[in-house]
C-alpha cells in the first residue's frame, strides 16, 4: 500500500509540474482505426470492419463484424451494456449487447434522415445523431422510432457555415465539436447552452465536469465549472485520440494505445 501511494504521488508530481508522465501500460497495435473505453475501463478498438472488446489488462473478450456492411465508421460505448456501432455509408446504427451480439438496427433513411454524420449515446432508449442535410442534432427514441428532441439549425445558431469534427455526450449534455468555432454544448432537450471558445480541437473526451482534448498534437484539460484550461504533460508523440475513464487517460497514437494515470488537475494556477 505504501509503495502504491508513493507511485501515485510521483505520477501526480510529474503531471502537475511539467515533467512528462510515463504510461502505466502501452499496447502496440499500429492498425487501430479508432479507440473507445467504457465505464468499466474495458477497451474497444475498431480495425476496419471489426470492433474488438478487451478487458482492462488488454485481454481480448469479444468481437463484432458484419462483412456486408463493411468498415465501421464510429462506435459509442458510454453504455457498456448496449454499445452503438455506426455505419455512415449505410446510414445505420446497430445496437449490440455487452458481448457484442447485435440486437437492434436502425436505418435512418427509413425515417427521413439521409445524411447522418455522427451518433452518440443519449440514454438507455435514445441515441443522439447529427444529420448534415438538415444541419441539426436529433435525439431519437429506439423503441418508438421517433424523434423526441432536436436542436435548431446549427448554422443559424452560430451564424456561420460549420464543418463539425464529431460529438460526444454525457447523460444530460452533448458536446459538438466545430473546430473553426469551438465546442457547442447542448442540453438534453437539444437547446444550445453555450460555446466553449476552444478552437482547432481534433478529438475530445468528457467525464463529469472535466473535458480533455487534443489541439494541434498538444493535450489540454478544460474545467467545465470554472472555464480554466491547463496543459497536460504526458510522454506521448502525436496523439490521435483521447479517452478518459475513472482515474485513467487513454491515448491512441500511430503505434497503439497508451494508458496514463489521471490525477486531479491543479486548476488554481
Amino acid at each position: 500500500m505504501k509503495h502504491t501511494l508513493l507511485c501515485l504521488l510521483a505520477v501526480t508530481s510529474l503531471w502537475l509540474y511539467g515533467q512528462p508522465a510515463k504510461p502505466l501500460a502501452s499496447y502496440n497495435l499500429s492498425s487501430i482505426d479508432q479507440m473507445y473505453v467504457d465505464q468499466f475501463q474495458n477497451i474497444y478498438v475498431v480495425i476496419g470492419p471489426e470492433l474488438r472488446k478487451y478487458d482492462p489488462t488488454y485481454q481480448q473478450l469479444y468481437s463484432f463484424s458484419n462483412p456486408i456492411k463493411g468498415n465501421i465508421s464510429q462506435a459509442d460505448v458510454l453504455n457498456a451494456m448496449n454499445p452503438y456501432i455506426f455505419y455512415k455509408d449505410w446510414n445505420e446504427v446497430v445496437v449490440v449487447d455487452n458481448r457484442l451480439n447485435a440486437s437492434t438496427a436502425i436505418n435512418f433513411n427509413n425515417y427521413g434522415f439521409l445524411d447522418v454524420q455522427f451518433i452518440s449515446f443519449a440514454d438507455q432508449y435514445n441515441v443522439w445523431f447529427y444529420d448534415q442535410a438538415t444541419d441539426k442534432l436529433y435525439k431519437f427514441n429506439l423503441p418508438s422510432k421517433k424523434v423526441v428532441n432536436q436542436s435548431l439549425n446549427i448554422t443559424q445558431l452560430i451564424g456561420s457555415e460549420n464543418q463539425p469534427e464529431g460529438m460526444v455526450s454525457t447523460i444530460n449534455k452533448v458536446y459538438f465539436n466545430v473546430p473553426e468555432k469551438g465546442i457547442l454544448v447542448f442540453d438534453a432537450l437539444g437547446a444550445l447552452q453555450k460555446t466553449i471558445p476552444v478552437k482547432d480541437v481534433s478529438h475530445l473526451s468528457v467525464q463529469g465536469k472535466e473535458l480533455y482534448y487534443i489541439q494541434k498534437d498538444d493535450l489540454f484539460f478544460y474545467d467545465l465549472s470554472t472555464g480554466k484550461i491547463q496543459p497536460l504533460t504526458y510522454e506521448v508523440t502525436q496523439p490521435q485520440a483521447i479517452r478518459v475513464s475513472g482515474n485513467k487517460l487513454y491515448l491512441k497514437t500511430a503505434k497503439g494505445i497508451s494508458v496514463y494515470a489521471l490525477p486531479t488537475p491543479d486548476i488554481s494556477k
